[in-house]
């Protein structure tokens, strides 16, 4: 199935609106060519009003390059491309020079994907000299650093409007306040392990907590009747901790479309393992996801790790509040062409 759609709507000489009007005969209807790449070149795209490229990501090819070329085609151009396919950044390139940054992602069910922004804290506190190789690197740089967890219960409590609004909090926290004018919204904490979990839950004791019953094995028995006992099939959760796994697989989520804010606390060199299914909207009354992150600059590692995680954000288009996902691959591409070699994007 096609689930990514690249548009390019400046390729038009004349910039014609592309309208239909009702009873319109055949003649009148645009002319359409649908084609691969390598098979354009044999049409005659001056004829054309409208062409439709599958496979978008061959367009590197030296006959649709020269259709592309010709001085009469008044064509609008877009092109088709399934999601799982993998691209080099060169045919990335290739692919913006042809297609520029307009992109929509179609998914089942008449949905696309929402507008994706991350946004940093910074995490305070004491500092550690642990190396990532020494196991209790994740314990103390992540799930039993007390003033990390109590950072990430800080954001919770605020976005939930159970606290004033500290923009100390946040590197973007202007543009986020702006982006959530109205409190409370709708927050996920986003656990890697079940003992974070149950340590966030003691300072948050109101908050749902969603984890299996295999990943809560070896717990301690009043943290696990809790968690079974506030377990519901039926609820609309506004507020909870969650297991990664369970994120994934749990029935009591499987109609939750999303949250409004996904605060990630495992930390890690991986970005916030957000479910496919929370990226996407349906269109009516659409609004973005704010994902949280941490500048964890307690540690030397951590703080590596951290760097890494923003790369990755932006390689999968999470732009900083207030940049779109058009103007982040505008600049990851100016970047790339600046030979500066990173997907750094500034806001």
């Amino acid at each position: 199935m096609l689930s990514r759609f690249r548009v390019w709507s400046d390729y038009v000489c004349d910039r014609r609106p592309l309208h239909i009007p009702e009873g319109a005969e055949d003649s009148q209807l645009p002319q359409v060519i649908l084609s691969t790449p390598t098979e354009v070149a044999n049409l005659d795209g001056a004829t054309a009003d409208i062409v439709l490229l599958l496979q978008a990501e061959t367009c590197a090819n030296e006959c649709f390059r020269e259709m592309l070329a010709m001085r009469d085609g008044q064509f609008r151009l877009y092109g088709l491309m399934n999601e799982k396919t993998r691209v080099s950044p060169s045919e990335s390139d290739v692919m913006y020079q042809v297609f520029g940054p307009e992109m929509v992602r179609l998914y089942p069910g008449k949905r696309t994907r929402r507008q994706l922004y991350v946004t940093w804290s910074a995490t305070p506190g004491s500092s550690n000299s642990l190396t990532k190789s020494n196991e209790a690197f994740s314990r103390f740089c992540y799930w039993n650093h007390r003033q990390r967890n109590e950072r990430i219960c800080e954001l919770a409590t605020m976005l939930r409007g159970n606290a004033d609004w500290d923009c100390r909090l946040l590197s973007d926290a202007g543009f986020c306040q702006r982006l959530f004018p109205r409190r409370p919204v709708s927050v996920a904490i986003l656990v890697d392990r079940p003992c974070h979990a149950q340590i966030l839950s003691t300072i948050l004791p109101e908050w749902h907590v969603l984890a299996s019953g295999d990943a809560l094995h070896g717990m301690s028995g009043s943290f696990r009747r809790r968690v079974r006992q506030r377990r519901s099939p039926f609820t609309f959760y506004e507020q909870c901790i969650i297991l990664v796994d369970s994120a994934q697989n749990h029935r009591s989520l499987a109609s939750q479309i999303s949250f409004d804010v996904v605060i990630w606390a495992g930390g890690g060199q991986s970005p916030a393992p957000v479910p496919q299914r929370w990226l996407r909207t349906s269109g009516r009354g659409s609004h973005p996801l704010l994902v949280i992150d941490f500048k964890d600059r307690h540690n030397r590692y951590a703080r590596l790790l951290s760097k890494r995680r923003k790369n990755q954000y932006h390689q999968k288009e999470f732009f900083p509040p207030g940049i779109s996902a058009s103007q982040g691959r505008i600049a990851t591409f100016l970047s790339r062409q600046a030979g500066e070699g990173g997907h750094h994007v500034e806001q």
